[in-house]
């Protein structure tokens, strides 16, 4: 989608742009009945350089023009030395509705692709139990 030459943005409004196209496409489909709507997935969402005004700017479009009928999963990089940490996302745009999973207890890098020694059981039942 980010070839579409109807999208001549770039950064924030190039996101915003995309995602405003994927909803609007989501609220069309659903007209339909016999439509399943898949999970809305946005993988590493501040991949790119932004500001923290911008991602707030990101997550506030997205609480406010996400369909409630469409499940969303949203992955953010986190590290203690951000400024504002996932959990802080999740008070300010969420309600602390939104179900967070840290990888590697936020101390280690690739941790997802470690061998598991059995630390971290508390994560691994608590995703477990939002998947079930």
């Amino acid at each position: 989608m980010y070839d579409i030459p109807a999208f001549p943005r770039q950064g924030v409004e190039l996101l915003k742009t995309l995602l405003a196209y994927n909803f609007s496409f989501v609220e069309m489909i659903k007209k339909t009945e016999y439509i399943h709507v898949f999970p809305f997935v946005l993988d590493a969402i501040f991949e790119g350089d932004f500001e923290d005004e911008s991602k707030n700017e990101i997550l506030s479009f997205i609480k406010n023009n996400a369909s409630v009928d469409q499940q969303l999963i949203v992955s953010i990089a986190d590290s203690k030395s951000n400024a504002n940490s996932a959990a802080t996302y999740n008070e300010k745009h969420f309600n602390k509705n939104a179900k967070l999973i840290c990888i590697g207890n936020n101390t280690k890098k690739r941790s997802f692709l470690e061998k598991y020694n059995g630390e971290f059981e508390d994560y691994i039942d608590e995703t477990m139990e939002i998947l079930g």
